[in-house]
């Protein structure tokens, strides 16, 4: 059993490092674009 609880926890913060990997690189393409379109209508201010 506890074995088995350790290995969950194991399991848990992997999938939890890898979310957050996915999410941090999700937000930093759409900072990219956001920075790309603000550059490019920069004029129109």
């Amino acid at each position: 059993m506890k074995f088995r609880s350790s290995a969950d926890r194991v399991v848990c913060h992997m999938l939890t490092s890898y979310i957050n990997c996915f999410f941090l690189q999700l937000f930093e393409r759409m900072f990219e674009r956001i920075k790309f379109r603000v550059r490019f209508q920069k004029p129109s201010l």
